[in-house]
């Protein structure tokens, strides 16, 4: 198996984080079972690599345009529904669109965690910090 390797949360895609939040929720500490699912997950075995990328925030590259400028109040809600009940994904393809028109769809599969939660801070929040 090749190792990935991993610097910053620019590396780590949104939806194989959220895999591996799910799949290790509720827990107690079993440093094993955690190791075993960042190696199933993240193809990676360089834990301390893959501990250090997490805890690295990264210069944020944003190939998308960020729609946050809802038309309608029910898009609003569905964002501010989604945000509260952690659907993030639905979230992102709520707001997140090509920032070219001749650009193809997004792959949501490809959207860092570092965007991901700049993204939702920008719509909790305003400006993220």
């Amino acid at each position: 198996m090749n190792t990935k390797i991993y610097k910053s949360r620019n590396d780590i895609p949104f939806v194989k984080f959220n895999e591996f939040v799910q799949a290790i929720e509720g827990l107690e500490d079993n440093g094993e079972f955690v190791a075993t699912q960042i190696k199933a997950i993240f193809e990676t075995d360089d834990f301390e690599a893959f501990d250090k990328a997490i805890k690295t925030k990264g210069l944020i590259n944003i190939r998308y345009k960020i729609d946050l400028e809802f038309q309608t109040a029910s898009k609003w809600i569905d964002c501010d529904t989604l945000t509260n009940e952690s659907e993030t994904i639905e979230f992102l393809k709520i707001v997140l669109k090509p920032k070219h028109w001749y650009s193809k769809k997004i792959n949501f599969d490809k959207v860092s965690l570092e965007v991901a939660e700049y993204v939702l801070q920008l719509f909790t929040y305003g400006q993220p910090t």
